[in-house]
């Protein structure tokens, strides 16, 4: 695993990634993709954790992608668009389509900014978390009037309905014995 992505097993079965470019407010450039996705991959496979935190480094969640070094290939003679679009299909979308199917509880956990890219990613837990300080930006679709960035603009209804039930779930759950402390409102940022 790379350095973008840092990894802790709790004791209890929590798993906690921790987006590591806290310089650069955790922009997500390849390494930090892919060290995601391949996580998700070796978690999808193991028995040892039962709930997923996904959290930033440092005093931002995720700043979205790191367009001054985002580490793509390219060949040569693409488009700007058409590079962009080849990251979107070999990094961005294969992460958020797994992360939204594995068979186990994700919570995003949000402290500071959580722009562009960073919402898409925040929005594929099945449970948000943010902190008093967390703050949300999408700006392709209000800024720019095209599709929002990293699956945002599938946050429907149907969508949310989902998080709404798996979020009385996972409450009910930790009323019973998980315990892992989640409440339905913003926390002050510890640690």
């Amino acid at each position: 695993m790379n350095n973008a992505i840092k990894k802790e097993l709790k004791d209890n079965g929590v798993m906690v990634l921790t987006l590591n470019r806290p310089e650069v407010l955790n922009a997500m450039n390849r390494d930090l993709i892919m060290g995601l996705y391949e996580t998700f991959q070796e978690i999808e496979k193991e028995k040892d954790s039962r709930v997923i935190i996904i959290t930033g480094e440092g005093r931002g969640f995720c700043s979205g992608a790191d367009l001054a070094d985002g580490g793509w290939p390219s060949e040569e003679g693409m488009t700007g668009g058409e590079a962009g679009a080849n990251s979107m299909e070999i990094g961005f979308n294969p992460l958020i389509r797994l992360i939204t199917s594995i068979d186990k509880p994700v919570i995003t956990s949000i402290n500071g900014i959580a722009a562009g890219g960073g919402v898409g990613l925040a929005l594929s837990g099945d449970l948000i978390v943010a902190s008093e300080s967390a703050k949300f930006k999408l700006v392709f679709g209000p800024n720019l009037g095209i599709i929002p960035d990293v699956g945002a603009q599938d946050e429907n209804s149907e969508a949310t309905q989902k998080r709404v039930c798996r979020s009385s779930f996972i409450r009910i759950r930790i009323g019973v014995g998980i315990g892992i402390g989640i409440r339905r409102r913003g926390y002050p940022r510890h640690g």
